[in-house]
C-alpha cells in the first residue's frame, strides 16, 4: 500500500487494506468522494492538511515522490505542474539562470519587507525568481499558472509592495 505524506496508524492501515481488498464498486467511489467533499468543506481541515504538506515536502524522498506524481499527472492530464518556489527550475528559468547569475542575479531570491506581522495581507519578505541585491532589481517569469484572474492581482500587488521598497521589477511573459 503506498505510504503518502501522512502518518496513518495500524488500525488505519489494516483498515485501508481491506478495502483494498474488497476493490472499489461505483457505489464505494461515490460515498468516498461525498464524505471527502464534507470533510473538504471545514477550513481548519484544510488548513492541518496544508500545513502537514508543507513539512513533508522538506523532506528530500517525500518531495522526490512529489515531483514524480506531478509529472504522472502532466502526461494523463496535459496540466503543466512545474516551477515554483523550491522546485526544480522549468527550462526557461535555467537557461534566463546561466544568463543572469555571471551577472549577479541571484535565484530564488528573497526580499524582506518593511511591514511584517503588523499589517495583514502583506507578508514579512517576497521570493522573486531573481534578484539582484546590488542594482535593487527582481525578475519574474510568470508561467501558465499566473494568467487567471486572481494570481495577476497578487503578482500586481507584490510588484507593487517592491517597488515602494525600492526595486524595479521585470516580468518575463511565458
Amino acid at each position: 500500500m503506498p505510504s503518502g505524506i501522512y502518518h496513518r496508524t495500524q488500525e488505519q492501515i489494516k483498515k485501508a487494506m481491506i478495502n483494498l481488498a474488497k476493490g472499489r464498486g461505483e457505489e464505494a467511489r461515490k460515498k468516498a468522494t461525498e464524505k471527502l467533499i464534507k470533510i473538504a468543506s471545514d477550513p481548519a481541515w484544510r488548513n492541518k492538511v496544508s500545513d502537514a504538506t508543507k513539512r513533508a515536502m522538506w523532506k528530500p524522498e517525500i518531495r522526490k515522490r512529489h515531483l514524480r506524481g506531478l509529472k504522472r499527472a502532466f502526461k494523463k492530464f496535459g496540466i503543466n505542474f512545474r516551477g515554483g518556489n523550491g522546485q526544480i527550475p522549468v527550462r526557461v528559468v535555467r537557461r534566463l539562470a546561466r544568463v543572469l547569475e555571471p551577472k549577479g542575479f541571484i535565484r530564488e531570491f528573497v526580499i524582506p519587507t518593511k511591514y511584517g506581522h503588523n499589517t495583514p495581507g502583506i507578508p514579512n519578505n517576497y521570493k522573486v525568481d531573481f534578484g539582484n541585491p546590488q542594482k535593487k532589481m527582481a525578475i519574474e517569469v510568470d508561467g501558465p499558472s499566473h494568467h487567471s484572474p486572481e494570481r495577476q492581482e497578487l503578482d500586481k500587488k507584490k510588484t507593487k509592495i517592491l517597488e515602494d521598497l525600492g526595486w524595479s521589477v521585470l516580468r518575463i511573459k511565458q
